[in-house]
């Protein structure tokens, strides 16, 4: 797959595995889609944005799965809003800009990751994005 190595070997830093998870998005293709869902269960930190919740200011988390479900949900012509992710911003080089796939809180990563898995009940990974071709510019808004 493309930016991801061999399977074996992950990059130590979340940031780095979650760089080529951005890169991969860019680069690649629906074909990708089966080697980056297999980060989608991976909650290491890669990143963190500030938010606002009442009057206190709330530290946001990025995991390097909310980074590959946008990225999956990209290649295969999907929007990561329509998941739940708040403020998506396109980035020039790399898809995404990392710290804005944060999500509110672990609810609402949970019911996108389940929202994506549930689509897919009964049919391999291969099969699904097979019938949904990634239109241009797909997951950008």
């Amino acid at each position: 797959g493309i930016a991801l190595g061999d399977r074996k070997v992950r990059p130590a830093h979340p940031q780095f595995r979650a760089t080529a998870l951005l890169m991969a998005g860019k680069l690649g293709g629906p074909g990708d889609v089966p080697r980056i869902a297999e980060l989608l269960d991976d909650d290491a930190v890669c990143a963190s944005q500030s938010g606002r919740a009442g009057v206190k200011a709330k530290l946001l988390d990025v995991q390097v799965r909310d980074v590959a479900l946008a990225v999956v949900l990209h290649l295969t012509g999907e929007q990561p809003a329509d998941y739940g992710y708040p403020t998506v911003v396109a980035h020039s080089e790399r898809l995404y800009v990392m710290h804005t796939l944060a999500f509110h809180d672990q609810k609402a990563r949970t019911a996108a990751l389940a929202k994506w898995r549930e689509q897919g009940v009964g049919e391999p990974a291969v099969v699904r994005i097979a019938t949904r071709p990634a239109a241009p510019g797909a997951g950008v808004r």
